[in-house]
């Protein structure tokens, strides 16, 4: 085992003192206060704000961002409910026209028109048309009836 010893410095018995230089003695300047107009009152400036605490600041400075926030988002919802209304506009015009189409292609079908283009270009001469009520796919029809004979026979011939 080694021990290492470091050198001591010798120690300093007088140690340097310093100069002190003395002041010159001031003179006191003499200020002529003059009191401020009763009747005016102070006005709230910017020198007060300053002046606000520190946390009191930060405060108020969250409470301006949140305000600001729920103002943008507020804002933002509107535009979005204005889309959506210029949306459900277009589609309700979309609507209107493919309603008026399909009514335009059902009226062209309907059997009285098309017993009638059948007169006129001398295709059939019925001798009464029906016009069946509408009834929904899930009922079941009854069997059509004929006036006269029909003679069945077989689609194909062997």
């Amino acid at each position: 085992m080694s021990v290492i010893s470091f050198p001591r410095r010798p120690e300093v018995t007088v140690r340097p003192t310093r100069r002190v230089r003395e002041a010159p003695p001031r003179r006191e300047r003499q200020v002529r206060r003059v009191p401020a107009p009763a009747t005016r009152e102070v006005a709230f400036t910017s020198k007060d704000v300053v002046a606000v605490n520190p946390l009191v600041r930060r405060c108020l400075i969250v409470v301006a961002v949140a305000v600001l926030l729920l103002v943008g988002g507020m804002f933002e919802n509107g535009q979005r409910q204005v889309r959506l209304l210029a949306l459900q506009n277009e589609l309700q015009a979309e609507q209107s026209t493919v309603a008026m189409e399909a009514a335009t292609v059902s009226n062209m079908s309907a059997p009285s028109v098309v017993a009638s283009f059948a007169l006129s270009h001398h295709l059939v001469q019925p001798l009464s048309v029906n016009q069946i009520p509408a009834t929904s796919l899930s009922h079941v029809l009854a069997l059509p009836t004929f006036t006269r004979p029909v003679v069945v026979t077989a689609r194909s011939q062997r």
